[in-house]
């Protein structure tokens, strides 16, 4: 045979070994997982995120998915402090390859709790837990006291600073720099400092809430609560909680242990 001919042959059958090699190192098995991604029984508690604090009374949502694509997930229980609080049950028999499962909780009990999500096969062993830790405190929200306009009442100072009643023209004090110390309301933990011209003070977390007051640019309120969502916060005011919205504030202090404090009704 030509030696011109045979050639390109060799080159073929060579190329075709090399495929069939390449080939062999692809994993088609239908169970193939993206690596990272955990291949075996898998319990995700995604809300609440850990360390969250809940003013008592609130409603807190819990929220968990499980999976097991070889025995099935058959229920997901939630347990506060190791006591069941609820679950959810697969809508088969023998379980589902994913279940999730959601509740809302009234946080009561104002101290650190454990949540626990547990899932389980259908012949009742357990696939695996996650867990979180939340806390409840005081809920800071009270009704607002009085009535009339901020000109009536004390503005909001830092702790150090004083101020001084002066007249205005309808004859209603309002404070300055230069009061006396018991016209002070002292501040501690979180402040909100106000970054804008004038701010209101809403009786609840959005625009849809009356005013029932303003700030002005430089003053400061006690952060007390956050809105689900923490675009707002609670402050004190008027000896009661108001709210403002956050993004036209400056945060001054840890905002770690705020906690999620429910709206008022509109």
């Amino acid at each position: 045979m030509n030696k011109r001919c045979l050639l390109p042959r060799v080159i073929l059958s060579m190329g075709l070994l090399v495929l069939a090699a390449l080939a062999c190192n692809f994993d088609t098995a239908p169970d193939s997982r993206v690596p990272g991604v955990p291949a075996g029984p898998l319990v995700l508690l995604i809300a609440p995120v850990n360390g969250s604090a809940y003013a008592e009374g609130v409603a807190v949502q819990f929220y968990a998915i499980a999976q097991d694509s070889s025995a099935g997930v058959a229920r997901l229980e939630f347990r506060l402090d190791s006591f069941p609080v609820g679950d959810v049950k697969a809508n088969t028999p023998g379980g589902q390859p994913s279940l999730e499962a959601q509740m809302t909780w009234t946080a009561v009990d104002k101290r650190g709790h454990i949540l626990t999500a547990e899932a389980f096969r259908a012949d009742g062993s357990s696939l695996g837990s996650a867990d979180v830790t939340l806390k409840v405190v005081d809920n800071p929200a009270g009704p607002l006291s009085g009535g009339g306009t901020n000109n009536s009442l004390p503005t909001f100072t830092p702790s150090g600073e004083q101020s001084t009643a002066i007249p205005t023209p309808t004859g209603q004090p309002v404070l300055s720099s230069n009061s006396t110390p018991q016209d002070q309301v002292v501040l501690t933990g979180a402040v909100a400092l106000v970054n804008t011209t004038s701010l209101n003070i809403r009786q609840g977390p959005g625009t849809n809430y009356p005013a029932v007051g303003s700030l002005v640019q430089g003053e400061r309120v006690q952060i007390v609560g956050r809105s689900g969502d923490s675009q707002w916060w609670a402050v004190t005011y008027r000896g009661g909680t108001a709210w403002v919205l956050a993004q036209l504030t400056q945060v001054e202090g840890d905002i770690s242990q705020i906690p999620l404090v429910a709206a008022p009704q509109n």
